[in-house]
């Protein structure tokens, strides 16, 4: 039911422009680069490339991907540019035709925009720039859940946490103390349909988010949802 997707999740959450060729499980990509530079405006660079190979043995799904992208910017009087990337993988195991579980485990340098909420506005920024020069950004992150069948319906839960490491950025002097160090969501839901074309839900979602400065701060709420298909 979370729209939002938890934290931790690998790839873009918005639609860009690309040219996608897939066969059998691999497919491939040359999408419009989405980059962040703190301190710098991005500038037009080269299409970000991407790799994903997905299948199934089984009671076992699984899924990897790679992403490579310029991350550069020119201000018209220092310009710089470096390589960043992102990896991912995730798996499920249907356990029973009733029970799974499912998780997933991420990690960039210089490519922030493929792990989600990684930042302060939903992902972060790729790189910074110190003294004209660029200098990409890690970040880690990871979620696990599982979904039980049952009552009439399906419970799930999930948990997901993304990380960035702005170390580097504070020791070359940069103010970040107010950047979100690390986003952590976890969420409780039960889905079921009472009668058919009506699918009704609640949720629970507990999120939590810790700044560069050590300020830290959460939150909960409840959701509840109707829907009609006609």
């Amino acid at each position: 039911m979370e729209f939002d997707h938890v934290a931790g999740d690998a790839g873009l959450r918005s639609r860009k422009p690309q040219v996608r060729y897939t066969k059998g499980p691999l497919s491939l990509s040359v999408e419009d680069s989405t980059t962040r530079i703190e301190g710098a405006t991005p500038k037009n660079t080269l299409p970000a490339f991407t790799a994903q190979y997905q299948d199934k043995a089984g009671m076992l799904a699984f899924a990897t991907a790679a992403v490579v992208q310029e991350v550069g910017y020119d201000d018209g009087v220092n310009d710089d540019s470096a390589l960043g990337y992102a990896v991912y993988g995730s798996a499920k195991l249907s356990l029973t035709d009733s029970f799974s579980i499912q998780g997933t485990i991420n990690y960039t340098d210089g490519g922030n925009a493929y792990l989600w909420r990684s930042g302060t506005n939903y992902y972060g920024e790729d790189a910074y720039v110190v003294n004209g020069s660029v200098e990409t950004i890690n970040g880690v992150g990871g979620n696990i859940g599982a979904s039980l069948k049952a009552a009439g319906g399906t419970f799930n839960v999930v948990a997901g946490m993304s990380e960035m490491d702005w170390d580097d950025a504070q020791a070359d002097g940069l103010n970040v103390g107010a950047k979100h160090e690390r986003n952590t969501n976890a969420f409780l839901n039960y889905q079921w349909s009472p009668v058919k074309s009506v699918n009704l839900g609640v949720q629970y979602g507990y999120f939590k988010v810790k700044k560069v400065s050590g300020d830290d701060g959460d939150a909960s709420r409840v959701l509840f949802a109707a829907q009609y298909n006609f």
